[in-house]
């Protein structure tokens, strides 16, 4: 367990050292040239940590124009030590984030990663906070599901790697795979790693484990025969689930019944095994529902995941379990793939010498993470106080009447106000089960999941909502789980678009004349009146039916 008495002596010793990173800004440009050399030859030394956090806070200032928070550095304190940094959606994790990379990569012991859950926040953090390392002579690479073998072992060898936690287990596989060096793309030995939305990564997604698996020929007949026997099949007479585990269990009366309906002896004789083919088709029947664990596409089974929302190009599932979703489908049943090499999240990180991780959401977990990781948890706190007001959860008998209570919701809120609301949904299924119903009631949603037709407007749809925020806003967006945060664009583009709008009435008024300026005042401070309103309450109806996630986009900072 996670020691209360325990965090609260790493708090205070935290706190003990802040005050001798609070440099001043204008004194920080004279501090004596810092020698990376020092941290390579002594450790890590009290002095050596304070001046690469004092230069680091510089260099942010410099490129970025941010500056930290105390609490930021206290969190980069605390991963710095190798630790589980709980901090809140929008306290400036990717910041953070830099304080133990850079000190990490003046180590040069090895690689040094940075680990996010999707292509797309790794290459924003290392085209947006990698410029600060490289600012400070730290090469940054970059690495994306859709790069070759050169491009993947260029980034490899720099100083710090931006990443997903797929990529980093699959090239690991791959290399230990490869017959020759020049196959090989992670050149330098796991040194460090630092894991963003550690919750998800380290936790939810700890059960998958990753495979590399080879083609085989496939056998349609035996697939369509499983699926017969399946259909015939009832539940918890003739099999058992385990939604939990994702897994099925015939009884001994199913065994039965499906030797006579196949005409074989045996399911389980390993000339056929068609026990095999009758697992996967109750597996197929039961545990994976189109729109919620897989999309078709072109044709085809796409995976999606069930944590990120988004379409994992390029995967399959392996024993025959994809063949058993593609007949179950009516589609052509394509090639078997066959397991090479497989490991799981929980032994791929454990094989780092230094561990750390942060996300919005971990006490709850933290026994887990110290038990499978080793990492103990610390609550970083907020720069701010949290202005966000949290509704207790209401918990309905059914699925239907938890739409309905949601559609109703949406209708009295753009009666009364017309405020915008994001609603989070768990799966595709979901999200377009309460657009359908949204749509009946008449108001006109706007839709972004994984399907690839929605993906493919996603900017639009983004902007479109921040055009309607402010003329006047009666826009709704269900939305599935993505962690792209795309909607952390909204209040900004809005605000530019915005302030621009006043900044020319405002030159109008500066050059008008006494007469024009009585006509011109009143309308500008009617706009203030009927704008603020609006910012101050732009996320704060917040309707979430997954995770806590979502409502720490309703209080970033400086977007409350």
């Amino acid at each position: 367990m996670c020691s209360c008495a325990h965090t609260v002596r790493i708090l205070q010793f935290c706190f003990v050292v802040l005050p001798k990173l609070r440099t001043p800004k204008p004194s920080l440009s004279q501090l004596r040239p810092f020698k990376p050399q020092s941290l390579q030859a002594k450790g890590f030394e009290t002095q050596t940590v304070n001046e690469a956090f004092a230069v680091l806070r510089e260099a942010v200032w410099r490129v970025l124009e941010l500056w930290y928070f105390d609490v930021q550095l206290l969190g980069g304190l605390v991963l710095h030590g190798e630790r589980l940094a709980e901090m809140k959606t929008g306290e400036g994790k990717t910041i953070v984030a830099l304080l133990p990379t850079f000190l990490a990569a003046l180590e040069d012991k090895g690689g040094v990663f940075v680990v996010t859950p999707n292509d797309y926040l790794a290459r924003r953090d290392a085209e947006n906070v990698g410029q600060v390392l490289r600012f400070l002579g730290v090469s940054v690479g970059l690495v994306q599901s859709t790069m070759e073998v050169k491009d993947r072992q260029k980034a490899y060898k720099s100083d710090v790697v931006y990443l997903t936690n797929a990529e980093l287990g699959f090239d690991y596989l791959r290399d230990n795979l490869a017959v020759y060096p020049h196959q090989v793309v992670q050149s330098k030995p796991f040194h460090f790693c630092l894991v963003d939305e550690a919750d998800s990564i380290l936790i939810d997604e700890a059960r998958t484990p990753l495979i590399i698996s080879e083609s085989v020929p496939a056998v349609p007949r035996q697939f369509q025969a499983g699926k017969e026997v399946a259909t015939a099949l009832q539940k918890d007479l003739h099999y058992t689930v385990d939604e939990k585990n994702m897994n099925a269990v015939l009884t001994d009366l199913g065994e039965k019944v499906a030797q006579d309906l196949l005409g074989v002896d045996n399911l389980w004789e390993p000339e056929e095994a068609w026990i095999l083919y009758v697992l996967n088709a109750v597996k197929a029947k039961e545990l994976f529902q189109l729109g919620e664990e897989y999309i078709i596409r072109d044709g085809q089974v796409a995976i999606v995941d069930t944590f990120t929302g988004r379409v994992l190009e390029g995967r399959r599932w392996s024993d025959g379990m994809h063949q058993a979703i593609e007949t179950k489908e009516n589609i052509d049943v394509s090639v078997r793939s066959q397991v090479s090499a497989q490991i799981t999240y929980q032994s791929l990180f454990r094989l780092f010498p230094r561990l750390c991780a942060m996300t919005g959401t971990a006490l709850t977990e933290s026994a887990e993470f110290e038990e499978i990781y080793g990492l103990r948890c610390t609550g970083i706190p907020t720069a701010r106080p949290n202005v966000r007001r949290d509704y207790p959860d209401v918990v309905y008998k059914t699925e239907e009447a938890k739409v309905t209570a949601v559609v109703e919701e949406i209708i009295l809120n753009n009666q009364r106000n017309g405020r915008p609301v994001l609603i989070g949904t768990s799966n595709v299924k979901m999200s377009e089960a309460i657009v359908t119903r949204l749509r009946e009631a008449g108001v006109e949603p706007q839709l972004l999941n994984a399907r690839p037709e929605s993906i493919a407007r996603e900017n639009e749809t983004i902007s479109q909502a921040c055009a309607r925020f402010f003329y006047p806003p009666r826009t709704v967006s269900p939305r599935l789980r993505l962690w792209m945060q795309p909607s952390l664009m909204w209040l900004s583009c809005c605000l530019e678009k915005t302030l621009t709008r006043w900044q020319c009435q405002l030159r109008s008024y500066t050059a008008a004349s006494k007469w024009d300026r009585g006509w011109l005042l009143p309308n500008l401070m009617q706009a203030c009146q009927s704008l603020l309103p609006r910012i101050w309450n732009c996320m704060n109806l917040f309707l979430s039916v997954s995770s806590w996630a979502f409502r720490g986009f309703a209080s970033r900072v400086g977007q409350h």
